[in-house]
């Protein structure tokens, strides 16, 4: 009797324990797929990242002989070494955009398109305040300029792109 008894006790205990790690494996699997979950990537996401990677790499430009003043304001001056040309953005889908050069700001892109007047050298789109993915596209330029080329895609998700201006 006593035997019996030792065995039922031991069973239940056995029983007890197994229950216990059953449940500790279904929490572990359901908060793996939740860890799964946040740390997948969406597709589309995914390919805009890859395609702004190979279509407009960061380029690494020294450029020491670079001398460039701004013009008074009240007047225009002939023999300033600044050039101004025309560009014209446009973003898809309409975005506050925000448009850097020389740490100052030239612009923000919340009606879809805007036309500017920047210096050769490095342009950035901020897009660190929008939370989906856009499409920056070049639609008017200077016929003096070679780059960026007309019709040019930048795509911004999140983040800060840069445009190379010059001739």
């Amino acid at each position: 009797m006593r035997r019996r008894r030792f065995n039922f006790q031991f069973n239940r205990l056995f029983q007890q324990g197994e229950r216990q790690l059953i449940r500790l494996i279904v929490l572990g699997s359901v908060i793996l797929v939740i860890v799964q979950f946040g740390l997948a990537r969406e597709p589309v996401q995914f390919y805009l990242q890859m395609a702004r990677e190979i279509e407009s790499p960061y380029l690494e430009l020294n450029l020491t002989e670079q001398t460039v003043t701004a013009p008074a304001s009240s007047q225009t001056d002939s023999t300033a070494q600044t050039r101004l040309y025309k560009i014209t953005l446009k973003a898809t889908p309409n975005s506050p955009v925000r448009v850097f050069q020389n740490d100052q700001e030239l612009g923000i892109l919340t009606k879809g398109e805007l036309g500017l007047a920047v210096q050769a050298g490095i342009i950035r789109l901020d897009a660190g305040k929008v939370k989906q993915p856009i499409q920056v596209q070049v639609i008017k330029l200077d016929p003096r300029l070679s780059q960026p080329q007309l019709n040019r895609i930048f795509y911004c998700n999140g983040d800060i792109q840069e445009i190379w201006i010059g001739n």
